[in-house]
């Protein structure tokens, strides 16, 4: 299994918003592509006041994340919406592989 993991900040005040934002973008359209294998969102508060969401998706295959994210696989999916919910957003994204789960 890979894990691919993504970041993105926004402001308190919209907070609240990303969520289920996210859960309408990228974070759905990562749990109907085959081979995704799960979905976990997370947030905490960040140092700068912002508020940080961590993304990870977990995949059965370097072919499964790139019928999800295309041949870049190192980039992150973004969406024109994404600048109304978010500060700022990683453009890139890390893959680890998960040796051990449960």
């Amino acid at each position: 299994m890979i894990a691919r993991s993504w970041k993105v900040w926004t402001t308190v005040e919209l907070a609240e918003q990303v969520a289920p934002y996210l859960e309408r973008t990228g974070v759905g359209r990562a749990r109907d592509t085959a081979g995704n294998q799960g979905a976990m969102l997370m947030r905490r508060p960040a140092a700068d006041g912002t508020v940080e969401f961590w993304l990870l998706t977990f995949w059965e295959s370097e072919e499964a994340i790139r019928a999800f994210a295309g041949d870049d696989v190192g980039r992150a999916v973004l969406y024109p919406e994404d600048e109304a919910h978010f500060t700022r957003a990683a453009a890139e994204v890390d893959h680890f592989a998960v040796v051990t789960e449960g």
